[in-house]
């Protein structure tokens, strides 16, 4: 038997005629799943699919069963696909191990029928339906540093963000820069707040505080919000909960979030001349570089950093002390 393993986004071609394969799924803890095949013929025993004669474009996608929204923290699925070929010879490509702690589907498999042939492409480890790119990249290195805890239980927190607006912001830190910390945040809060609530508050007193119904709506807030000709923060911060955890976006430590009890980390443009004790991460190029390219080695410390600030892990030492 010829064995193949495949990573993330990588390909397999078949010949289409007679194509049939068995999908086998393995889900780590026992957690129950289901797995939708559409445009396919298809019929499950047990924890194997039988699947032949694709009609079109196909999407393999796991979900966890109807006894819960998302996958338990730390659980991870295992697909291997075993293709029947010329002459009774079977080939098992082995797809990418999916960490899908916290998430409510992952795309395990695509299947691209042509004239001849049959292109099988492995899911990508990073994919969240809901996220962009970026923001699925950090998303999937904080649950790589999750599951290395071996946690059945994941840290949630209700969480405010705060956007400075203040014409500082907008002299200091690029549109590019921006969006890249936006998508930093949403990653990250895609796992901290999941089934928690988000509210958005800006440094004018003239925006609304707001709710946001999905993380994946971080990643654009410079659609929504213009940098003005503001000095400092004039926003009624009394109007945060105690117990929320605040994420602040800007280019340095604004004094005014000093003076909250809550648990902060801080995303800023600039190196703080300053950090008094507060969590931070600077989006130094590196960094950003880093984003952009979902380079885990270099992601797995920043990321971890602000859900540990967030959730309680690490505590903000007090700057009157």
């Amino acid at each position: 038997m010829n064995v193949i393993r495949l990573d993330s986004n990588q390909t397999y071609d078949v010949p289409r005629e007679g194509f049939s394969a068995r999908l086998e799924f393995d889900v780590s803890g026992g957690q129950g799943f289901r797995v939708e095949v559409p445009s396919t013929e298809s019929n499950r025993r047990g924890n194997t699919w039988w699947i032949r004669n694709p009609q079109g474009t196909t999407e393999v996608t796991v979900f966890p069963d109807s006894a819960r929204s998302e996958f338990l923290s730390g659980t991870k699925l295992y697909v291997s696909v075993v293709i029947q070929e010329a002459g009774r010879q079977e080939t098992t490509l082995q797809l990418p191990t999916y960490p899908m702690g916290g998430l409510r589907s992952i795309p395990v498999l695509n299947i691209f029928p042509g004239e001849e042939t049959i292109r099988l492409q492995a899911g990508d480890v990073s994919n969240d339906s809901s996220l962009d790119t970026e923001a699925s990249g950090i998303r999937s290195s904080l649950g790589r540093s999750i599951d290395k805890d071996g946690s059945t239980d994941i840290a949630r927190a209700n969480v405010t963000i705060l956007v400075d607006k203040t014409a500082s912001m907008k002299f200091s830190t690029s549109r590019d820069t921006f969006d890249t910390m936006c998508s930093f945040a949403a990653g990250v809060l895609s796992v901290v707040s999941s089934g928690r609530s988000i509210n958005l508050m800006t440094s004018s007193s003239s925006d609304p505080r707001v709710r946001i119904e999905n993380p994946e709506e971080i990643s654009t807030l410079s659609d929504r919000f213009t940098p003005v000709r503001e000095v400092g923060w004039n926003s009624d911060l009394g109007q945060i909960s105690p117990e929320d955890a605040v994420v602040v976006i800007s280019d340095d430590i604004p004094a005014e979030i000093l003076k909250l009890s809550n648990r902060v980390h801080v995303l800023s443009s600039r190196k703080p001349l300053v950090e008094h004790g507060t969590s931070t991460t600077y989006f130094d190029p590196s960094l950003i570089n880093a984003i952009k390219n979902h380079d885990q080695r270099l992601l797995a410390g920043p990321v971890r950093q602000m859900f540990d600030a967030l959730t309680g892990s690490i505590q903000r030492e007090d700057p009157q002390a």
